[in-house]
């Protein structure tokens, strides 16, 4: 269903560009921040007699405000990328159960289904070690909570002392948007949030509507 072939110009979903350019003299790097659809093109310089040789890049997104960082150093290219670990927040290490076996598709699920697929890994000594299940456990993509017609209350007491027993994890996907619903409590409490001032240096309250 989302078919990305080898050498494809369109963009990935959920993607974040960011573009580094190294040199013998400097290193500069971009990072692209926008959720909407986004290509990125490389090409050589149209004028080179002007500009000298070298490539240029074009960041074009369908949508949103144009956010940008741009980051430069002359101490090498680790120098720019720890400036940008240093506004982005440095990537934590991965749980133990992250380097497992993991059972991750889209499709139309319920407790009773991972219950069932849960069952048969370990009678027929299938490696899992975490079972992943997409948008489709929320209630109209309410993340946070469960339909209660597929995944109700009882089946998923179940499915979580079934994985525990196991020795595996669950992991709930969220997609990076929120359902505009004023009986959405998750909706309702950052609205309420969205003005509001936070210690210094953090940044900010955001929150997109």
């Amino acid at each position: 269903m989302f078919d990305h072939p080898w050498g494809s110009t369109w963009p990935l979903y959920g993607s974040i560009p960011y573009l580094l350019g190294h040199s013998e003299a400097q290193d500069a790097s971009v990072a692209w921040l926008n959720s909407a659809e986004t290509w990125v093109d490389l090409f050589p310089y149209i004028n080179s007699q002007e500009y000298g040789t070298g490539t240029h890049a074009s960041f074009t997104s369908q949508g949103g405000a144009m956010e940008f960082f741009v980051f430069g150093s002359t101490l090498g290219p680790k120098a720019v990328n720890k400036a940008l670990s240093e506004l982005s927040g440095y990537a934590p290490i991965p749980s133990i159960n992250s380097l497992g076996f993991h059972f991750c598709k889209w499709e139309f699920n319920s407790a009773e289904m991972l219950l069932e697929r849960n069952d048969n890994f370990t009678a027929y000594g299938f490696p899992v070690d975490v079972l992943w299940s997409d948008i489709e456990y929320s209630e109209n993509k309410q993340y946070f909570v469960f339909n209660q017609s597929s995944w109700p209350q009882l089946n998923l007491n179940r499915l979580n002392n079934a994985i525990n027993k196991a020795g595996r994890r669950m992991v709930l996907i969220e997609d990076c948007h929120i359902s505009y619903n004023t009986s959405y409590p998750i909706y309702v409490n950052g609205v309420a949030q969205d003005a509001a001032s936070m210690p210094a240096p953090n940044a900010t309250n955001i929150y997109v509507k």
